[in-house]
């Protein structure tokens, strides 16, 4: 009988380099699916798909300052888990107390690589307040550390908030990771608290960029240059600039980290299911992929424009310590992740009902820069849909595509008119694209915020 569930949201992982370098943690697995999609292609949007089942235009969070504390539990499948102790762990300021996101949980722990306690004065915060400079700067913070009601988390704070700057120049690997260890460390504690149900969820953002070497990766898979740097790129700029070709060697140096990061926590994941009980089951999945500028037909990277590529869209999804009748290898949309959950917690039989859908309403960034010449292109809303073995992507300008599935993928890349999408795929969503971005549920930002997310390149 299952007593826990844990889901783990292993943040911008995406399908194929979880295959490569998630074995450790497929090895765990009772159920590997093959075909896992995503209901859009970065966190917001993502994050409320899961919990709700509901594609993007029908829940409302589309943009980068989203009201997430509208959102009621009994609209997400929460509601389904009855009498369930509920948790949320994330290093993800999205899926967070910033925008409410905690709401939805009993208990909730936000916990960041810079901020390793929150109970103490928010770094980034003050830094942004600041008027003043050089020494006076660190005097005043250190002042504001020693009145704070907690001095000593408060200085700790500090000192890693600016461990963080210092290793990112170092050609030395960072001793401490992006907040997989703290996290999982917490969760493990969660599930001890309590001989209650308890449902967790864990979201873990070491592969979200900006990444730096970490003495806990696999040294063997990155190069002595990777070792050395952090890649200074701004993903957002290079697709609409098209500069992606003048930045070769950061990307090669950024895709080995990056590998290496899927390794890390994959390996941390897994350690984490050995430790746990039989009882609790884990589903461990990502919230979208990542574009790494190698995708022969859509050369792309990053995850803030407005793309349905499947390095985007093909995430991992894993379930361990339960059993399914199920078919691992046909497709499974985000968009019944809250049933499958369900089943696994109730002992009920899981039967797929969504479609293999995803939207996405303009870029994921809090600040599109209004003065750049195509900001209408790359501003769009964009939409897809999987039939049998083709995929239809179209998006507001009016440009329409099919792909067919050959080899595995989806590599013949077709242009055609959008009156030759069939209606069963147009059907799936009720607001027509041109009015995606009019159904938002939106807030406005204060400077900490903004610091956080500049950070993360949601800015």
């Amino acid at each position: 009988m299952t007593r826990n569930v844990v889901l783990i949201c292993l943040d911008t992982v995406r399908h194929d380099y979880f295959e490569q370098y998630g074995t450790r943690l497929k090895a765990r697995s009772d159920h590997s699916f093959d075909e896992c999609r995503t209901a859009s292609t970065w966190s917001v949007s993502s994050h409320a798909s899961m919990f709700t089942g509901s594609l993007p235009h029908r829940h409302g969070f589309l943009t980068a300052t989203p009201e997430l504390d509208t959102l009621d539990p009994e609209e997400t499948f929460l509601q389904e888990l009855g009498d369930y102790r509920t948790v949320g762990i994330s290093a993800n300021p999205y899926a967070s107390p910033i925008f409410g996101f905690d709401e939805l949980f009993d208990d909730f722990f936000h916990i960041t690589s810079s901020m390793p306690h929150p109970d103490g004065l928010s770094p980034s915060k003050f830094w942004h307040e600041s008027d003043m400079n050089g020494f006076k700067r660190y005097f005043e913070f250190l002042r504001s550390c020693l009145v704070h009601d907690h001095p000593a988390k408060s200085i700790a704070n500090g000192v890693r908030s600016q461990s963080e700057n210092l290793f990112r120049k170092l050609p030395v690997a960072k001793p401490f990771d992006d907040g997989c260890s703290r996290i999982l460390k917490r969760a493990k504690r969660e599930l001890n608290r309590s001989d209650d149900s308890t449902f967790l969820f864990v979201n873990v953002m070491d592969a979200h960029g900006p990444l730096t070497n970490v003495h806990g990766y696999d040294q063997s898979l990155l190069s002595d240059r990777s070792r050395r740097i952090t890649p200074n790129l701004n993903a957002l700029r290079m697709n609409m600039d098209g500069t992606i070709d003048e930045h070769t060697r950061e990307i090669e140096a950024y895709r080995e980290l990056y590998s290496a990061a899927v390794e890390y926590i994959s390996r941390r994941v897994a350690e984490f299911c050995e430790s746990v009980d039989k009882d609790t089951a884990v589903v461990v999945t990502a919230d979208h992929g990542e574009q790494l500028g190698d995708d022969e037909q859509d050369q792309y990277f990053g995850h803030v424009t407005p793309d349905m590529t499947e390095p985007l869209l093909h995430v991992p999804l894993e379930v361990v310590n339960a059993t399914l009748d199920i078919n691992e290898s046909e497709y499974i949309s985000h968009l019944d992740l809250g049933q499958l959950i369900t089943a696994i917690a109730t002992e009920k039989s899981f039967e797929r009902k969504r479609p293999l859908a995803a939207e996405v309403a303009g870029l994921g960034v809090a600040h599109p820069p209004t003065d750049h010449e195509q900001l209408e292109y790359w501003n769009r809303s964009s939409r897809c849909i999987y039939l049998d073995e083709v995929k239809y992507v179209w998006d507001s300008l009016g440009a329409a595509y099919r792909f067919e599935r050959r080899d595995g993928g989806y590599g013949s890349k077709a242009e055609i008119n959008v009156g030759d999408i069939p209606a069963e795929a147009t059907d799936v969503f009720s607001v027509d694209i041109a009015d995606l971005k009019e159904n938002r549920r939106t807030q406005e930002l204060t400077d900490d915020v903004e610091s956080q997310l500049e950070e993360l390149g949601y800015l």
